[in-house]
């Protein structure tokens, strides 16, 4: 007599989509858990919505048409998945590298001030800082952090007088 797990366990295909191939045939969901390391709940979610698991892989309870058949051991099955979730991550992380220079870029960047009539050179820590000693300075300039931005962007005198320059952090 077979234990009860077994005897209700159903077949999982693990279709490649990418390449239209049946790569896997598992046992149970269980099997084929262990092996993409996934949940069950999370494998039956993939099935029911007739998603794709990392974009590329298609679980069903049954054998689809239009595959050709490449099945691999369990070891190859789960290099192969770890090699595309490996690529996945990485062009993830470039995303948010690039995200996080951009962000880095505007904010906390240090603005150095120069007045071309003295030549005096002030440093601010923030462009906030710097607008806010420009409106202290002359209430009549109503500056803002946008404005030494784009000043700051364009290189141009900002009232004819000064000369705003984001430099890194010191």
């Amino acid at each position: 007599m077979m234990p009860s797990f077994i005897k209700n366990s159903k077949l999982v295909y693990l279709y490649d989509e990418s390449n239209k191939e049946l790569i896997y045939i598992s046992k149970s969901q269980t099997d084929l858990g262990k092996i993409t390391n996934s949940s069950i709940s999370n494998i039956s979610t993939y099935k029911a919505n007739n998603r794709l698991y990392l974009n590329q892989f298609l679980f069903s309870n049954t054998p689809l048409n239009g595959y050709t058949n490449n099945l691999k051991s369990s070891s190859d099955l789960l290099h192969y998945i770890n090699v595309i979730k490996l690529a996945r991550k990485k062009h993830r992380m470039e995303q948010v590298d690039n995200t996080r220079i951009v962000t880095a870029s505007k904010l906390s960047k240090c603005v150095e001030l120069t007045n071309s009539k003295t030549s005096e050179v002030l440093v601010f820590k923030s462009i906030n800082e710097t607008a806010r000693y420009l409106n202290e300075l002359n209430s009549d300039y109503k500056c803002s952090a946008a404005t030494i931005s784009d000043y700051s962007s364009r290189g141009t005198l900002y009232k004819g007088l000064f000369k705003i320059k984001r430099i890194n952090n010191v």
